[in-house]
């Protein structure tokens, strides 16, 4: 209860008190002379020690900790309603006839205001209380309050805090779905129990202490692998009760149980103490195992501090999708910047410490959108926010002679700066923006905060142009917005289906979180546009054709089946069948082997086809785990070295990796871009770069491949060739674990091997090298076979015996630069076909399909004078530029 150093002075109106009775127990309210107005009340706030509590949400307990029982508690009251006159709040303790503190209020111009309860009378202990709104109503329908004689009545709680308190010890949780919710498969939303088994072992203090309280709260936050909350919910058990074997606490999710880790933090009267984990496959009964919670450790913070913040700047962030793996870290470094906080409240700000931060990611809305949460979780302690487009801030200074670039820098001080579109800080205006940019960030006399937004690629080329600007923006505030989870994916489809009026039934619900993980290869780029596609088009257009064709037979359909998708509505893998997101509807692993098709008809090769199956392997095997919720290695880079004489296959080979890799998700387009030392290396200081800005945002999402990569430099003496600026800006790309770009050099085997050992920094760069080996006499007669059989050839038996020997005699006189598959290719359609021509037209071209199509043994005698007996052209060495002495 409350009790008093000094009583109310109520003996002045105790001649017109009003009798009032409220739960069997006779209460006093005092009452003036003239009559008073009604008051409307929307909704009432109370809070105490920094908790809140409202009418209809969450149970209505404060609890207060020994030091406010010790010290004038301070409550404070926010009222949302009409009042014409005076607001008049009395509080009681259930049981004690008269009001131990009140509140009066005028309400002048404002309909929302906040006032506190006098200091001066009360201390709070546990208890029972009720807040009286003297002639007041409830405003809505709702029935958020209770009625006493007419009077508004709010009942609330006051128990001890969880801190002050001995806690139960549990040593194991059972996680269990109702029969009901399984019936469509364990794949739904709705109910989810946890019953947590006590350790008799553990609680002999929590026994001694128990039934001592007037009541306690057991309460149950439950959060996905992504730290999204799944559920929360509190159990209140009064004084003496608490079951001494197991508790179960009851989750209701709106959100599908997708399979996966799952963790939940136990608070006693809302103190976190225990963590809670289990791995949910849709079974009925799961264990799950327990531990106790540390005051240090990221959840215990999370769910102590930043669940209750008024502010909800912990939900804003925690509802992003892409972030699973540093949320964690965002709860970590919230902690940390504490500080900024309390020297902003010490009036200590020349200790502050200015905040500099990266955001990227694939699609710019992503990047922004945590960028704007970071200042309030993060304490920042800045003053306003701005995002700044560099596009038009670049404009705008160019247009000003630099006047707007000042404003904004001069202006930094006490602010959060969020600039975008940071390409244009690489052009020429733009690079001197970013100079004074870097200035400004060296500066350490003006507190302010600066975050960069944009993909990997800008901030990378902006931190390369401005290195020593990098060195201040440090590894734990550089954060990347990933792709969604398949977790994250399922809830968003099924967010979105709600929005749309449609609702999901349990069977519907279980074929949806199966079918997104089914096709998660297919859709795991998807964004908010392809969602609200899928929805609109594919399950919406399925719903129209299948009641179209119910209401043939049966005109009696209820409402709420016009709106219930079923099963059958969802259909994904046809739908991407439909809009060829799914490429011609297979499978990844038939993606897969359709992609190797073409690599495996190719003769030889026998080490790149193994080593490319067993990437399949690999990341389809990550795919799998983390689809189960288990850790999953991220996927490495696959950059490769093509080594072997003309002919063998190189290019070729190239484009098909284009398209095996894309097939893999590995990259985003699979298109190739040949590429030579003249498309890369400039004439003149700064050409080089140019070139290639231009050539990597071209390979973004494709196949790099550079032809005879060794000439970019050959040569340890000459430092001022080009070539080696050209590597220096391959190595950049090279270094970034996630460049959506896959590189391939190519070239001479012992030339390849120097350029190595002439940059090691290139060397450790390609994991994959591979060799390609001349081909032999029966290799390329099998090259020349199968070009003969897509032309509709045919060779006679004596032609296909010479051109045997023909291969032979070519494969003994050949070197280095002998042209393998190219030399066969050109013999045969620059040389067999071309005396084929001439032999049948000179001949009277007659009308026999079959001599149209045979090749005779002429033919390839033909052929041999023009191509064996001709010395194979040399490849003369790139001269060097400059002088040579």
């Amino acid at each position: 209860m409350i009790h008093n150093k000094k009583q109310f002075s109520f003996h002045t109106e105790l001649m017109d008190m009003e009798r009032c009775l409220y739960k069997g127990y006779r209460y006093f309210v005092p009452q003036k002379a003239e009559p008073e107005s009604i008051g409307k009340v929307g909704q009432l706030t109370l809070s105490l020690d920094g908790l809140t509590i409202c009418p209809g949400k969450d149970a209505a307990r404060l609890f207060a900790t020994e030091a406010a029982s010790q010290n004038p508690a301070e409550m404070r009251l926010r009222m949302d309603g009409e009042l014409d006159d005076t607001a008049s709040f009395y509080l009681y303790c259930e049981g004690t006839e008269q009001p131990v503190a009140r509140a009066v209020r005028s309400m002048e111009e404002y309909d929302c205001f906040c006032f506190s309860f006098s200091s001066e009378y009360n201390f709070l202990h546990p208890g029972k209380y009720f807040l009286l709104g003297k002639n007041m109503q409830e405003a809505s329908d709702e029935h958020l309050f209770d009625t006493v004689n007419g009077h508004l009545c709010f009942p609330f709680m006051v128990l001890r805090a969880g801190e002050e308190l001995a806690h139960p010890v549990f040593r194991k949780a059972v996680v269990s779905r109702p029969a009901s919710t399984l019936r469509g498969g364990g794949l739904t939303s709705g109910a989810l129990r946890v019953s947590l088994v006590a350790d008799r072992t553990k609680n002999t203090e929590y026994a001694a202490g128990c039934g001592k309280e007037e009541g306690v709260e057991l309460g149950l936050a439950c959060y996905d692998r992504d730290w999204h909350l799944m559920a929360r919910a509190g159990r209140y058990i009064s004084g003496g009760r608490f079951p001494k074997s197991a508790c179960s606490v009851s989750l209701h999710s709106e959100n599908i149980w997708m399979p996966g880790s799952y963790f939940a933090v136990v608070s006693y009267n809302r103190e976190p103490y225990m963590l809670v984990t289990f791995d949910y496959q849709g079974a009925e009964t799961t264990e799950g195992r327990c531990r106790l919670l540390q005051k240090e450790e990221e959840e215990y913070w999370m769910v102590k501090k930043l669940e209750p913040d008024a502010q909800k700047k912990w939900k804003q962030v925690r509802e992003l999708q892409g972030l699973g793996h540093v949320k964690r870290h965002l709860v970590k470094l919230s902690r940390m910047n504490e500080f900024n906080r309390f020297c902003s409240l010490h009036n200590l700000g020349g200790l502050r410490s200015n905040t500099f931060a990266v955001v990227t990611a694939s699609k710019l809305f992503h990047a922004k959108r945590l960028a704007y949460c970071l200042p309030n979780l993060l304490n920042f302690c800045t003053e306003s926010y701005r995002q700044i487009d560099c596009a038009e801030w670049v404009a705008s200074a160019s247009a000003s002679g630099g006047e707007s670039a000042d404003g904004y820098i001069e202006g930094r001080g006490e602010r959060t700066l969020a600039l975008f579109g940071l390409s244009a800080l690489l052009t020429p205006d733009g690079q001197q923006l970013l100079t004074r940019i870097e200035k400004a960030v060296l500066d350490e006399t003006v507190f302010w905060s600066l975050i960069l937004c944009g993909t990997r690629d800008e901030v990378e080329q902006v931190f390369a142009y401005a290195p020593r600007m990098a060195a201040c923006f440090p590894a734990d505030t550089r954060f990347d917005v990933r792709s969604f989870s398949v977790a994250e994916m399922t809830h968003l489809v099924q967010r979105q289906i709600e929005q749309a009026s449609f609702s999901l039934d349990a069977m519907s619900e279980n074929a949806l979180a199966v079918q997104v993980g089914e096709s998660w290869p297919e859709i795991s780029h998807w964004g908010k546009e392809e969602i609200d596609r899928f929805v609109c088009r594919g399950i919406a257009g399925r719903m129209k054709q299948r009641l179209r064709e119910t209401l043939l037979f049966d005109q009696s359909i209820r409402q709420k089946e016009l709106l219930t998708v079923f099963p059958e509505d969802i259909a994904l893998a046809s739908y991407l069948l439909k809009t060829n997101d799914r490429r011609n509807g297979t499978t990844a692993p038939a993606l897969f082997e359709e992609s190797m098709k073409e690599l495996n008809a190719m003769v030889g090769l026998h080490a790149l086809k193994e080593e490319l199956t067993a990437v399949f392997y690999q990341v389809r095997f990550n795919e799998q785990r983390r689809l189960l919720g288990l850790p999953a290695e991220e996927d490495g880079t696959y950059h490769m070295i093509f080594t072997g004489n003309p002919g063998t296959g190189k290019t070729t080979v190239a484009r098909m990796i284009g398209k095996i890799y894309h097939s893999l998700g590995l990259l985003s387009k699979g298109e190739v871009i040949a590429t030579e030392r003249s498309q890369m290396v400039g004439r003149y200081i700064g050409e080089t770069e140019e070139k290639m800005v231009a050539l990597l945002k071209r390979a973004k999402g494709n196949v790099l491949f550079i032809d005879e990569a060794y000439t970019l430099c050959d040569s340890l003496e000459d430092r001022k060739d080009y070539g080696n600026h050209a590597i220096e800006c391959l190595l950049t790309l090279l270094a970034r674990p996630h460049s959506d770009t896959l590189v391939i050099m190519a070239g001479y085997a012992d030339e390849m091997e120097r350029l190595m050992q002439r940059n090691q920094g290139l060397k450790g760069r390609f994991p994959h090298k591979f060799h390609f080996d001349d081909y032999d006499a029966g290799e390329l007669m099998q090259i020349g076979a199968s070009l003969l059989e897509r032309k509709g050839y045919l060779l006679s038996d004596e032609a296909e015996s010479l051109l045997k020997t023909m291969v032979g005699e070519a494969l003994s006189r050949k070197d280095r630069h002998f042209g393998n598959a190219r030399w066969m290719n050109q013999f045969i359609t620059s040389g067999v076909l071309q005396a084929m021509a001439k032999r049948i037209v000179q001949g009277g071209m007659p009308a026999s399909v079959e001599v149209y199509r045979t090749i005779e043994i002429s033919d390839i005698e033909q052929a041999a004078l023009k191509f064996v007996k001709r010395d194979f052209p040399q490849l003369m060495p790139r001269r060097r530029i400059g002088f040579i002495a």
